[in-house]
């Protein structure tokens, strides 16, 4: 028994690189395999305290693999393969090191770029290969992977030099969910009696050494009256074919800022999941007495249990359970794809309230709350006069109206969406602000002029944002995380300058510098 427990804990405290990809001090803000909207997160983020420009190093000998530059998610990031064959992923670089520099210069390339040199660029253990930023996704941070192939990250992405975990998972609530039904999902209390079909759902986070964010779990099992009924294991991302997060997560209590994770242990799908190791019965509870014993491990072997009791008395549904929506006669129309959860659609309900108001033309329910899209499904308004007008999803954990990306045709409307919830349609007639003041941002390496600009309707689009100095175009960047306009020249040299900005249905501000 001696070896097992030995090399058991060599797998937690071992850690695959030889050295961290920074210098400064390690710190998760995000692990492997949490929760995102349209999939899960591959390898982990690392905090680079609020600022750009810190170094990142190699965690181990290679050659460059593939360069980045794009404007949405991983920005500008690294690919080295090393000699074992795996792959480390750097992402949200401010810039690349000179030998990666000097190789790109040689190239003609557009503003955005994927590419796989042709050219062997080597890099020793711990050598220097770009610079930390904030460009795709997020703020300042670098996002780190390990991958066994190009399209395969593995959890350890989580064991790097320098991070440390001694700190268990905290189930924060036990759920019951209604299997497929119009009630609400209910906190379970102990020796609940229950009338229909449940499933458990964890309200649940960890956290590790030296950092306060919520971060995801390897493990869930879970045994009804001794005998396991539910075994999910978060292993490997697997780009492209993995599970969607719908599948695990309860969309309707899920949310990323601020964080709340609430897993499913129990299958309301048909499309089978890599994840899930063992499943009885759906992991939907029988009738009679149950003894549920819950178990929690994270990445790095901290375990949590809870055990809990209820009774089922009958899997009879009432009546009012089983009742169809009424009829919708309004102008938003719904399409799907065949592939929702086991062939349960959604559908449309008016919703009626005065706190979501807000001048909206009209405000629709898209449910049952346990339907999730395994492919977007498409919201449609149509109107003889569709000018100026978007539409909104309301997000319950923040208490606000967040615009969606809208189309707009003659006749309608449309945005592309991943959920159930509350969406509404609005006319926006109010104008992007843009600031007076140009402000100056001071990295460790770099520094750059700003104006704030914002937009609490439709959204800025980043595509109508122009810079003229002198009467010709200039470059600049936008960066939608802080709402910054980013002079990639200094307009004070300008004699005259002006910049315009409008927002995603056409209304516009412009201001001269």
């Amino acid at each position: 028994m001696r070896p097992f427990i030995i090399f058991y804990l060599f797998c937690y405290t071992n850690s695959f690189a030889l050295v961290p990809p920074m210098k400064i001090p390690l710190k998760v803000n995000g692990s492997f395999c949490e929760y995102r909207e349209s999939h899960f997160h591959g390898g982990i983020d690392l905090s680079t305290q609020k600022i750009t420009g810190h170094d990142i190093q190699a965690v181990a000998a290679g050659t460059l693999y593939r360069v980045k530059n794009i404007i949405h998610g991983e920005g500008k990031a690294l690919y080295i393969r090393h000699q074992s064959g795996d792959i480390s992923v750097y992402a949200h670089l401010e810039s690349f090191s000179p030998k990666i520099q000097d190789y790109l210069d040689s190239k003609v390339l557009s503003k955005t770029y994927d590419i796989f040199p042709s050219k062997m660029i080597q890099f020793l253990e711990g050598e220097v290969i770009g610079y930390s930023g904030e460009s795709g996704a997020g703020f300042p941070h670098l996002h780190f992977e390990m991958r066994s192939s190009i399209s395969k990250s593995e959890k350890r992405s989580m064991y790097l030099s320098g991070i440390t975990d001694n700190i268990p998972p905290v189930i924060r609530d036990v759920f019951l969910v209604p299997y497929k039904s119009k009630k609400p999902i209910i906190s379970l209390k102990s020796n609940h009696i229950l009338h229909g079909k449940y499933g458990i759902a964890l309200k649940l986070d960890d956290r590790m050494d030296g950092s306060y964010s919520k971060c995801s779990v390897y493990k869930l099992k879970l045994l009804d009256n001794g005998n396991e009924i539910y075994n999910a294991r978060f292993e490997t991302i697997h780009y492209g074919k993995s599970p969607n997060t719908q599948m695990h997560f309860v969309g309707s209590h899920t949310h990323l800022s601020p964080t709340q994770y609430v897993y499913k242990m129990y299958k309301d799908f048909d499309k089978p999941s890599s994840y899930i190791e063992n499943i009885v019965e759906d992991g939907i509870l029988g009738v009679g007495d149950h003894k549920l014993e819950i178990e929690v491990e994270d990445f790095f072997g901290n375990i949590a249990k809870k055990t809990v009791h209820l009774k089922v008395a009958s899997h009879k549904i009432s009546s009012i359970d089983r009742a169809d929506l009424s009829e919708y006669q309004g102008d938003f129309s719904l399409i799907q794809s065949l592939r929702s959860v086991q062939n349960i659609r959604a559908e449309i309900e008016s919703y009626s309230s005065k706190e979501l108001g807000q001048d909206r033309i009209e405000i629709i329910k898209v449910s049952p709350s346990y339907v999730f899209f395994m492919k977007k499904a498409q919201l449609i308004y149509r109107s003889s006069n569709t000018d100026k007008l978007y539409l909104s999803r309301w997000d319950p954990f923040v208490k606000k109206w967040k615009s969606l990306s809208t189309k707009t045709y003659h006749r309608f409307v449309s945005s592309d969406i991943r959920s159930t919830g509350i969406y509404s349609v609005k006319k926006d007639l109010y104008a992007p602000f843009l600031g007076e003041e140009i402000n100056r941002y001071k990295g460790l390496r770099l520094a750059f002029d700003y104006i704030k600009v914002n937009d609490v309707e439709s959204g800025v689009d980043r595509n109508s944002i122009s810079l003229t100095c002198n009467d010709k175009s200039s470059d600049l960047d936008y960066d939608s995380d802080r709402n910054w306009i980013i002079l990639t020249s200094k307009i004070t040299n300008c004699l005259q300058s002006k910049i315009e900005v409008c927002d995603k249905v056409g209304n516009c501000t412009e201001r001269r510098y």
